[in-house]
Protein backbone atom coordinates (compact mmCIF):
# COMPACT_ATOMS: atom_id res chain seq x y z
CA UNK A 1 0.00 0.00 0.00
CA UNK A 2 1.22 3.41 -0.94
CA UNK A 3 0.02 6.37 0.39
CA UNK A 4 1.34 10.06 -0.90
CA UNK A 5 0.97 11.79 2.68
CA UNK A 6 2.10 14.86 1.10
CA UNK A 7 4.11 16.42 -1.67
CA UNK A 8 7.23 15.72 0.06
CA UNK A 9 6.29 12.67 2.27
CA UNK A 10 5.11 9.24 0.68
CA UNK A 11 4.50 5.99 3.13
CA UNK A 12 4.77 2.35 1.91
CA UNK A 13 3.53 -0.56 3.84
CA UNK A 14 4.15 -4.20 2.45
CA UNK A 15 2.38 -6.92 4.27
CA UNK A 16 3.63 -11.08 3.31
CA UNK A 17 2.26 -13.91 5.15
CA UNK A 18 2.92 -17.42 4.11
CA UNK A 19 0.95 -20.71 5.05
CA UNK A 20 1.18 -23.92 4.68
CA UNK A 21 0.15 -26.81 6.25
CA UNK A 22 0.59 -29.96 3.95
CA UNK A 23 -0.37 -33.77 4.72
CA UNK A 24 3.08 -34.37 4.05
CA UNK A 25 6.69 -34.41 6.13
CA UNK A 26 10.20 -33.87 4.49
CA UNK A 27 10.76 -37.17 3.27
CA UNK A 28 14.52 -39.06 2.36
CA UNK A 29 15.11 -41.61 -0.33
CA UNK A 30 17.68 -43.92 0.83
CA UNK A 31 18.76 -47.08 -0.81
CA UNK A 32 20.00 -49.15 1.84
CA UNK A 33 18.34 -50.12 5.21
CA UNK A 34 20.64 -50.46 8.19
CA UNK A 35 20.61 -53.89 8.77
CA UNK A 36 22.53 -53.70 12.17
CA UNK A 37 19.66 -51.53 14.09
CA UNK A 38 17.94 -53.19 16.59
CA UNK A 39 14.49 -52.45 14.97
CA UNK A 40 15.79 -53.76 11.56
CA UNK A 41 17.13 -57.28 13.54
CA UNK A 42 13.64 -57.45 15.02
CA UNK A 43 11.60 -57.20 12.13
CA UNK A 44 13.30 -59.98 10.70
CA UNK A 45 11.70 -61.97 13.42
CA UNK A 46 8.04 -60.86 12.66
CA UNK A 47 6.49 -63.43 10.70
CA UNK A 48 5.65 -62.16 7.08
CA UNK A 49 7.51 -59.22 7.35
CA UNK A 50 10.57 -59.69 4.65
CA UNK A 51 13.27 -56.40 5.75
CA UNK A 52 15.43 -55.99 3.04
CA UNK A 53 16.65 -52.78 1.22
CA UNK A 54 14.40 -54.06 -1.87
CA UNK A 55 11.20 -54.36 -0.79
CA UNK A 56 11.33 -51.88 2.34
CA UNK A 57 13.98 -48.87 1.23
CA UNK A 58 12.11 -46.84 -0.70
CA UNK A 59 14.88 -45.52 -3.08
CA UNK A 60 15.37 -49.98 -3.27
CA UNK A 61 11.74 -50.28 -4.41
CA UNK A 62 12.18 -47.34 -6.70
CA UNK A 63 10.01 -45.64 -5.23
CA UNK A 64 11.42 -42.10 -5.47
CA UNK A 65 9.78 -40.74 -2.72
CA UNK A 66 9.78 -36.30 -1.64
CA UNK A 67 7.55 -33.80 0.14
CA UNK A 68 4.52 -34.25 -2.41
CA UNK A 69 4.11 -37.77 -2.44
CA UNK A 70 4.86 -38.93 0.77
CA UNK A 71 2.30 -40.74 2.67
CA UNK A 72 2.82 -39.59 6.14
CA UNK A 73 2.65 -37.52 8.90
CA UNK A 74 2.15 -33.53 8.09
CA UNK A 75 4.38 -30.15 8.47
CA UNK A 76 3.51 -26.63 9.32
CA UNK A 77 4.88 -23.24 7.94
CA UNK A 78 3.56 -19.92 9.52
CA UNK A 79 5.65 -17.00 8.72
CA UNK A 80 4.32 -13.38 8.55
CA UNK A 81 7.06 -10.06 7.41
CA UNK A 82 5.65 -6.52 7.37
CA UNK A 83 8.05 -3.69 6.24
CA UNK A 84 7.26 0.09 6.86
CA UNK A 85 8.91 3.00 4.52
CA UNK A 86 8.94 6.52 5.20
CA UNK A 87 10.31 8.92 2.40
CA UNK A 88 10.76 12.82 3.13
CA UNK A 89 12.01 14.97 0.94
CA UNK A 90 12.98 17.75 3.20
CA UNK A 91 14.70 19.83 0.22
CA UNK A 92 15.85 19.40 -3.36
CA UNK A 93 18.77 17.67 -2.69
CA UNK A 94 18.18 16.10 0.55
CA UNK A 95 15.78 13.40 1.84
CA UNK A 96 15.04 11.22 5.24
CA UNK A 97 14.12 7.68 4.70
CA UNK A 98 13.26 4.99 7.47
CA UNK A 99 13.10 1.36 6.78
CA UNK A 100 11.18 -0.54 9.40
CA UNK A 101 10.81 -4.23 9.68
CA UNK A 102 8.92 -6.91 11.73
CA UNK A 103 9.07 -10.89 10.60
CA UNK A 104 7.95 -14.12 12.53
CA UNK A 105 8.34 -17.49 11.59
CA UNK A 106 7.12 -20.58 13.12
CA UNK A 107 7.67 -23.87 11.48
CA UNK A 108 7.22 -27.85 12.80
CA UNK A 109 8.37 -30.70 10.73
CA UNK A 110 8.19 -34.02 11.02
CA UNK A 111 11.04 -36.04 8.71
CA UNK A 112 11.34 -39.78 7.89
CA UNK A 113 14.38 -40.40 8.18
CA UNK A 114 14.13 -43.86 7.57
CA UNK A 115 12.47 -43.69 4.54
CA UNK A 116 10.36 -46.94 4.30
CA UNK A 117 6.71 -46.78 5.77
CA UNK A 118 7.48 -48.02 9.10
CA UNK A 119 8.11 -45.02 11.92
CA UNK A 120 11.09 -46.17 13.32
CA UNK A 121 13.75 -44.09 13.19
CA UNK A 122 12.02 -39.87 12.73
CA UNK A 123 12.51 -36.84 13.40
CA UNK A 124 11.31 -33.24 14.56
CA UNK A 125 12.17 -29.91 14.35
CA UNK A 126 10.30 -26.67 15.14
CA UNK A 127 11.55 -23.42 15.15
CA UNK A 128 10.20 -19.76 15.98
CA UNK A 129 11.85 -16.78 14.77
CA UNK A 130 10.75 -13.25 15.87
CA UNK A 131 13.14 -10.48 14.07
CA UNK A 132 13.05 -6.80 13.93
CA UNK A 133 14.89 -3.85 11.77
CA UNK A 134 15.16 -0.35 11.90
CA UNK A 135 17.69 1.99 9.46
CA UNK A 136 17.06 5.42 9.06
CA UNK A 137 19.09 7.14 5.68
CA UNK A 138 19.62 10.67 5.15
CA UNK A 139 20.61 10.57 1.60
CA UNK A 140 21.78 13.74 -0.54
CA UNK A 141 21.24 13.98 -4.39
CA UNK A 142 23.97 16.82 -5.26
CA UNK A 143 25.26 18.00 -7.82
CA UNK A 144 29.07 17.31 -7.73
CA UNK A 145 28.46 14.59 -4.45
CA UNK A 146 26.05 12.43 -4.06
CA UNK A 147 26.53 10.79 -0.22
CA UNK A 148 24.00 8.35 2.31
CA UNK A 149 24.48 8.52 6.06
CA UNK A 150 22.75 6.45 7.96
CA UNK A 151 21.84 3.94 11.17
CA UNK A 152 21.22 0.33 10.85
CA UNK A 153 19.44 -1.76 14.11
CA UNK A 154 18.56 -5.68 14.23
CA UNK A 155 17.10 -8.21 16.92
CA UNK A 156 16.25 -11.43 16.48
CA UNK A 157 14.96 -13.83 18.73
CA UNK A 158 15.66 -17.44 17.40
CA UNK A 159 14.50 -21.08 18.92
CA UNK A 160 14.66 -23.63 17.70
CA UNK A 161 14.33 -27.65 18.39
CA UNK A 162 14.96 -31.29 17.33
CA UNK A 163 13.77 -34.46 18.68
CA UNK A 164 15.36 -37.81 17.08
CA UNK A 165 13.57 -40.92 18.07
CA UNK A 166 13.11 -44.69 17.04
CA UNK A 167 10.39 -46.81 17.42
CA UNK A 168 11.01 -50.90 18.26
CA UNK A 169 8.35 -53.32 17.14
CA UNK A 170 5.40 -53.52 19.50
CA UNK A 171 3.24 -56.53 20.26
CA UNK A 172 -0.44 -57.03 19.45
CA UNK A 173 -2.80 -59.08 21.82
CA UNK A 174 -1.35 -62.04 21.10
CA UNK A 175 2.41 -61.30 21.89
CA UNK A 176 3.63 -61.34 18.34
CA UNK A 177 5.52 -58.55 17.24
CA UNK A 178 4.27 -55.88 14.85
CA UNK A 179 5.82 -52.86 13.23
CA UNK A 180 4.52 -49.50 13.39
CA UNK A 181 3.12 -48.30 10.05
CA UNK A 182 1.94 -45.07 8.27
CA UNK A 183 -1.83 -44.87 7.66
CA UNK A 184 -2.47 -46.38 4.45
CA UNK A 185 0.89 -47.60 3.96
CA UNK A 186 1.59 -51.15 2.82
CA UNK A 187 1.85 -53.02 6.09
CA UNK A 188 -1.50 -50.85 7.69
CA UNK A 189 -3.17 -53.90 8.18
CA UNK A 190 -0.92 -54.82 10.46
CA UNK A 191 -0.81 -51.98 12.62
CA UNK A 192 -2.07 -51.49 16.10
Amino acid sequence: MLWHASSDVDVRFDITSTQSNPNHPNADVLYDVNDNQAFARQMQAIPGVNFTDATQAFGGREEYRNTSTFAGPGWHLDATSMNLTIDWDISDTLSLRSISGSREYDSDALADLDATEYQFFEIFTGARVDEWSQEIQLISDGDRLDWVVGFYANSVEDTQRRFDWQFMPVADNTGTLVPLVYPGGPLAGLAI
